[in-house]
């Protein structure tokens, strides 16, 4: 979990994100399920920005099933990530974590 001193959109540390994630790797990410905040970004590095979204009328249904399932999996750690948040306080006071 990384903290930014300024309040930064989504869409912008994701490519960031995936370079430490593809150094940690021995493949590159292929896919990356994210949420509504990184909208507007199709591929980073390669790697396809699969968001949760309406399925269209000609899209094939297994496809847009085996998306809803990883994107119910990426939402089911949500509530972790939100109790880590409290747990840790890391929610408070953001202009006083950032001078740390």
């Amino acid at each position: 979990m990384v903290s930014h001193d300024k309040n930064i959109h989504d869409s912008k540390t994701l490519d960031a994100t995936i370079t430490h994630a593809n150094s940690n790797r021995t493949k590159p990410i292929q896919q990356a399920v994210c949420d509504r905040g990184y909208v507007g970004v199709k591929e980073v590095l390669g790697a396809m920005i699969i968001l949760p979204k309406k399925a269209l009328k000609r899209t094939i249904v297994i496809n847009e099933i085996k998306k809803r399932k990883l994107c119910k999996r990426r939402a089911a750690i949500e509530p972790i990530i939100g109790h880590l948040k409290s747990d840790f306080r890391l929610s408070r006071k953001p202009a006083q974590r950032a001078s740390w």
